[in-house]
């Protein structure tokens, strides 16, 4: 595990391979004990093991593997995406001002599926998210600095099928998302 992500030290973690009954395809982060040796016990106000990554399982799909950098600060979490060929999603820790960041559940995006619009709304003011729209093979269809509390986005130019929405604030990813346009 990581020294650079808050209590992510002393950590194993583990992708569950499949969507199961009572799991989604997320990461598990099983908190060792002091000398590595065995897993500190769960408890009902501190879980072990910790889930991760659970909300982004329409982007991922499957996961297959996941790897860490060597300075602990980047998680590579191959995937299948929902497409033909294993893909790599990238998510990055960045401790500085991660307070003043929107989090995912301040954000709705809504209808979906749609007709090519779909409305970003969010519940903070004078903030600038980037918004990027990607095709199922991803490559970029929309690259947008919103700052409007409502934004129509507007991809109905496309052709019908899967794409994939992400949320930046400054440069921190706070959402990632499929969009299906009909």
């Amino acid at each position: 595990g990581s020294t650079t992500i808050p209590g992510w030290n002393n950590s194993l973690l583990v992708v569950t391979l499949k969507d199961g009954v009572t799991t989604d395809q997320e990461v598990y982060q099983f908190k060792l004990n002091a000398n590595g040796l065995g897993i500190v016990p769960s408890t009902t106000s501190v879980p072990n093991p910790t889930r991760w990554f659970g909300s982004d399982e329409a982007l991922n799909g499957r996961l297959r593997d996941i790897a860490v950098s060597p300075d602990g600060s980047t998680l590579y979490i191959i995937n299948n995406g929902g497409s033909a060929t294993d893909k790599i999603t990238v998510y990055t820790y960045n401790p500085v001002g991660i307070k003043e960041y929107l989090k995912e559940s301040d954000i709705n995006v809504y209808p979906n599926p749609n007709n090519g619009e779909f409305t970003l709304s969010f519940k903070k003011g004078q903030v600038t998210l980037n918004v990027e729209v990607y095709n199922s093979l991803g490559q970029p269809v929309l690259d947008k600095k919103v700052d409007d509390l409502n934004t129509l986005i507007n991809i109905s130019e496309r052709t019908s099928g899967i794409y994939f929405l992400r949320i930046y604030d400054k440069d921190q990813l706070i959402r990632q998302q499929k969009i299906v346009k009909e």
